[in-house]
């Protein structure tokens, strides 16, 4: 999932846009092994943003459209457990970050492992031993099958791994 949550983009709109954020549509290769929300107990394994990046914010509505102002900055869009257990739960945790399904190993869960898709993408990433590009795509599928070719010959030495975001 790659939008922000109905809830946090509420709270920002009264706060003019501070507090969700919507990341444009592009190629980002700016994240680094971390951890998302360090130091609470929620906070868990991630792939933090270390640059800036045009993203949306909304001031007057919940949508983010044409009308909503970009801005340059890294919000901290971070790609991490999403604390839930299916693309269609009306609850998941992003204010603007990249989220996978499933729910991550941390303080606030005791003992429990991650479970989810989290899991299978979190596992993923440490057993490859090469470098791994990891392209979310939301894009028309007619042009998917062009995109990994593309790629693959301006970042040779890579493993390609698509996950549909739709």
């Amino acid at each position: 999932m790659h939008i922000p949550h109905r809830d946090y983009v509420s709270k920002s709109v009264i706060k003019s846009g501070q507090g969700a954020n919507q990341l444009m549509t592009g190629y980002y290769s700016d994240y680094r092994k971390g951890v998302h929300k360090a130091g609470s107990p929620t906070g868990h394994d991630a792939f933090r943003q270390v640059s800036s990046h045009p993203i949306q914010r909304t001031s007057d509505d919940i949508d983010f459209d044409n009308d909503d102002r970009v801005e340059y900055e890294n919000p901290n869009d971070n790609i991490h457990s999403g604390w839930c257990m299916g693309i269609n739960s009306t609850n998941y945790a992003s204010a603007g970050c990249q989220v996978l399904v499933g729910y991550p190993q941390c303080q606030k869960r005791g003992s429990q492992t991650a479970t989810g898709a989290w899991k299978i993408f979190k596992k993923m990433h440490t057993t490859f031993h090469k470098k791994v590009l990891v392209i979310f795509y939301s894009m028309d599928v007619k042009h998917l099958e062009l995109y990994p070719q593309a790629l693959k010959k301006f970042l040779p030495g890579y493993a390609l791994v698509l996950k549909a975001i739709l």
